[in-house]
């Protein structure tokens, strides 16, 4: 086929789909946004009530069950209690809180991270519940570069059972590093946790979450299954019951990196041996270039995984080797080569392609790849080994291979 005509096709045919395909997904993002908009519009932010800065103890109240003396024991909770507790006001307890928890700074990587318990009690001195603030951090490192981060603010969101005053008391809870993390908060913010109240915060529906998703997903189906017309890399890899080039053509654009241009798909081949790779046969401008796909199945621990890989060949001009090389190792394009050959006698192939004709040759195939990278050498010859090919081939992604009706009369 003339590359005016595969442009031609490209241009009214499979263009419109792509751009009908952008504008399905701004709608179903749109949708989506949508959805997620009324949902949090139903979330409130709250409306700021009290502030109290809360000083940290060590441990916690209704931890210091090691000391054994229960009447020494209640003296030490009464006094700390007395000294320590901050007294909150909860106005409607049918509203659900927002707790605001800051440290003025931590040192830096000393310890990697804080965790606070923040202990609630009621007007009579009862211990209510707890709840845990655990991600304070300073830190720096090297990943690429040098890096600086941390989090001074952490939220919670807290139901309280009743109307009333309750009694907060913060503390570092039972762990390795607690005089580490008691340190850290003591030193670089005077011991003190600022702890802000909002009031009215309204809890984010999962059920929403759920039925926005669903319409979300639906709705994307459908305007997918009306734009579709690339053929997913499952569907290549089994030409046989996939590919009808008696009804379509089919079409493959790669990223520009590649080439601008589509390519005409005018065949695929396949070897007897190696039955879980097909390579097209893409034409540009009357020239030939190859797409390999090959796939691999590994079962880890029962499940089944399915991976696809995709090499994109051009042919080397008979300047680059005068020969099949002899050696296991070859220098090209400033890498090294490595012998990977499969097979070292000549393998059957099926050839099919897009004008209704087909045959089966017998060739033989050496290949060369690159260590821990993906670059190719491939040299193929059929009955003498003077009279060979050599083509050049890296991995590629991002590629389509559109398939179009043919008009009648099309050939």
């Amino acid at each position: 086929m003339e590359q005016s005509q595969v442009d031609s096709i490209y241009k009214n045919k499979i263009l419109p789909r792509k751009i009908f395909g952008m504008i399905n997904a701004l709608i179903s993002l749109f949708i989506l946004f949508f959805f997620i908009g009324i949902i949090f519009t139903r979330c409130g932010a709250g409306k700021f009530e009290q502030k109290v800065n809360v000083t940290v103890l060590p441990l916690p109240l209704n931890e210091m069950e090691a000391i054994k003396d229960k009447t020494k024991r209640e003296q030490y909770r009464k006094a700390f209690f007395e000294k320590y507790a901050k007294k909150v006001t909860i106005k409607n307890s049918k509203d659900m809180y927002r707790l605001r928890l800051r440290v003025a700074r931590l040192p830096l990587n000393r310890p990697r991270y804080v965790e606070i318990a923040f202990e609630v009690y009621n007007n009579e001195s009862e211990y209510l519940f707890t709840f845990y603030a655990d991600n304070f951090w300073h830190q720096s490192g090297y990943d690429d570069g040098y890096w600086h981060q941390w989090n001074y603010i952490e939220t919670v969101d807290v139901k309280f059972p009743y109307n009333g005053e309750y009694y907060f008391v913060a503390a570092i809870g039972k762990n390795r590093n607690f005089r580490a993390m008691y340190q850290a908060v003591r030193q670089s913010s005077g011991g003190q946790i600022s702890v802000s109240l909002y009031k009215g915060i309204k809890p984010i529906s999962i059920g929403a979450f759920i039925f926005a998703f669903f319409v979300f997903l639906i709705f994307t189906i459908i305007l997918f299954a009306i734009a579709s017309g690339a053929k997913s890399k499952a569907g290549l890899i089994y030409p046989k019951t996939n590919i009808d080039f008696e009804k379509n053509h089919y079409i493959a654009k790669f990223p520009p990196t590649i080439s601008k241009k589509p390519f005409y798909v005018s065949g695929y081949q396949k070897c007897k041996n190696k039955r879980n790779v097909v390579e097209y046969i893409l034409t540009q401008d009357s020239v030939n270039y190859f797409l390999e796909i090959e796939q691999e199945i590994e079962f880890d621990e029962g499940s089944k995984k399915t991976f696809y890989y995709s090499y994109f060949y051009k042919m080397l001009p008979e300047s680059d080797f005068q020969n099949v090389p002899e050696q296991s190792t070859i220098l090209f394009d400033d890498k090294n080569f490595k012998d990977i050959s499969k097979f070292t006698t000549p393998q059957k192939y099926q050839i099919v392609y897009s004008n209704g004709l087909s045959e089966e040759i017998k060739k033989t195939v050496k290949d060369y790849g690159v260590q821990n990278e993906d670059y190719y050498i491939s040299f193929e010859w059929m009955d003498s080994k003077d009279n060979f090919d050599a083509s050049y081939g890296a991995a590629v992604k991002g590629f389509k291979i559109w398939e179009v009706k043919k008009d009648e009369g099309d050939n």
